[in-house]
């Protein structure tokens, strides 16, 4: 439970060690490390349940990271060292993020750019400036601690030990962290899932990111300790864990050479603060005698193979009772996950489903044929299927539109949802798109902004969706300004078009506030 303590300073520090950065080799025989590609093809995210309080804490790393090029060889460019945070959704607290932090490389621009080294906290990711060095050891450091009931501090020594080499963030707010989320959890290698705790599986990251933002590289030497340690504090347990004082007082939990089969805490005190895996494991690293580790081989690109059709259900649809419903992966692909997402016209899920085994159903199965689901479980009137597929040869998600009509004779198929709200907001609520127009066409760079007026939003998502209804690229933002492809908190960063094929997208924004949700959809043409 996290209790908020006014004027008293109070820590908890993780150190996780990654590599050999500062200790030879030849001190140990072997050494060994948890190992993810970034491919994000299955579910493999190391996590405690139970962690200390969020604040204050101090993490040490060291880490062996791996560019990903996306699509090649990672749904997206997002990256997960560590978060605290819940265990579930991002936006947890009234559609808003709160009570996290986390520190890993930040693909900027989001979502496939060049990586840069994060403070992920408040909503927003802290950047370095400078795109990261990859295939090396880093020994990294970062605290976190309140300073006063408003007040919190935030620092990330990613080179450890050139403390020059350094990202900082004070928040100002009494509202952060003043409650603890629905689940809260230290996680390592991946992000949260979308849709909650373990066993819950979604295949999409707490922001709804598909291969839940998972690290490439290595993980090693995990310390974590509930006390706020000096800086020389935490170079002597580097060095040697438990030889400081207050290393030996806060110290919650210890595993310099963690693997797959036994990542048990080895602090030798206490109740052991085991964490447990969310699916599969990583895989095993081992120094085997190298300074360094060789390159992992690539995974599988991504290919148009990877796909699948929706079953039951057709675009514009108008249907009553009940329904059955599947997604068949095109021949050969074998997903690690299918989810189903049922959205109703205020843009909000009421239904989820995901499915790890074939038969892919959207009410589950027999485990040969689909259960079928009960439309009269909701309301009459329009909805989006939104289906999503995570595999070794990548991430598709596809969009279907259609009607519940259990209210009497169906009506017409309707057509897909149009540019503008489905329920009239209240007089005065509403946003303008800028920086494009319906019917445009457009080439190279552009900056597309939302401008909300009569209410400040909790979060403004932004979503290019090509002419098969893929979704290609989605942003989400919670301050101002609202921006497709996020900005330096002052103005908008361009989004370079030629990252997308030539063809019609539909831009699709969604603003969210605390009175409802307003969509509205511009119709473009890419064409470079």
């Amino acid at each position: 439970m996290i209790i908020r303590r006014l004027g008293i300073v109070v820590a908890v520090v993780l150190v996780m060690t990654v590599g050999m950065v500062d200790r030879p080799l030849h001190a140990q025989s072997q050494q060994f490390g948890l190992e993810w590609d970034g491919s994000g093809a299955v579910r493999r995210m190391l996590y405690w349940q139970n962690p200390p309080s969020i604040y204050p804490m101090t993490y040490v790393f060291r880490v062996f990271p791996r560019e990903k090029s996306p699509p090649s060889n990672a749904p997206t460019g997002y990256y997960t060292t560590f978060f605290w945070g819940n265990n579930g959704t991002f936006g947890w607290d009234g559609g808003n993020a709160n009570t996290y932090y986390g520190a890993h490389p930040y693909p900027v621009p989001a979502p496939n750019g060049a990586g840069q080294w994060e403070i992920s906290v408040y909503a927003n990711d802290y950047v370095t400036g400078n795109e990261v060095q990859w295939g090396r050891w880093y020994t990294q450091v970062f605290r976190a601690w309140r300073e006063s009931a408003t007040t919190t501090r935030h620092e990330f020594y990613w080179d450890w030990p050139d403390t020059t080499r350094v990202v900082t963030q004070t928040v100002v707010d009494p509202g952060w962290a003043d409650s603890n989320p629905p689940a809260p959890a230290i996680v390592v290698g991946q992000a949260a899932d979308l849709c909650g705790p373990p066993p819950c599986e979604s295949g999409q990251s707490w922001g709804g990111y598909p291969g839940w933002e998972e690290f490439n590289g290595i993980i090693r030497g995990i310390q974590m300790y509930s006390g706020l340690l000096s800086l020389s504090d935490v170079q002597e347990e580097i060095a040697s864990p438990k030889s400081s004082a207050n290393g030996r007082l806060f110290i919650w939990y210890l595993n310099l050479d963690p693997r797959p089969s036994d990542v048990a805490d080895k602090r030798g005190v206490g109740t052991p603060n085991n964490p447990a895996w969310a699916g599969t494991t990583a895989t095993e690293w081992s120094s085997s005698g190298a300074s360094s580790p060789p390159p992992l081989p690539p995974p599988p690109p991504l290919s148009s193979g990877a796909d699948f059709t929706i079953a039951g259900l057709t675009e514009g649809q108008a249907v009553a009772g009940s329904i059955t419903v599947g997604a068949v992966p095109s021949s050969g692909v074998v997903p690690s996950s299918v989810h189903f997402t049922l959205i109703n016209a205020a843009g909000t899920a009421v239904y989820l489903h995901g499915e790890g085994v074939t038969p892919y159903c959207l009410n589950g199965d027999d485990n040969r044929t689909c259960f079928p689901y009960n439309t009269t479980a909701l309301p009459d009137g329009p909805y989006t299927l939104r289906v999503g597929m995570v595999s070794s040869s990548g991430s598709v998600t596809k969009d279907l539109h259609f009607t519940i009509a259990n209210g009497g004779t169906p009506p017409s198929a309707p057509p897909p949802p149009p540019p503008s709200s489905t329920a009239p907001p209240p007089t005065g609520v509403t946003f303008t798109i800028q920086g494009v127009t319906e019917g445009q066409a457009v080439r190279g760079s552009i900056q597309v902004e939302a401008a909300p007026s009569g209410t400040t939003p909790s979060e403004i998502s932004f979503a290019l969706i090509n002419a098969a209804g893929l979704t290609v690229f989605s942003n989400p933002e919670h301050f101002s300004p609202y921006c497709l492809n996020g900005d330096n908190n002052v103005t908008c960063s361009p989004y370079d078009t030629r990252t997308q094929a030539n063809g019609t997208y539909t831009l699709r924004v969604v603003m969210t506030w605390s009175g409802g949700t307003l969509i509205k959809n511009v119709h473009l043409t890419i064409a470079n």
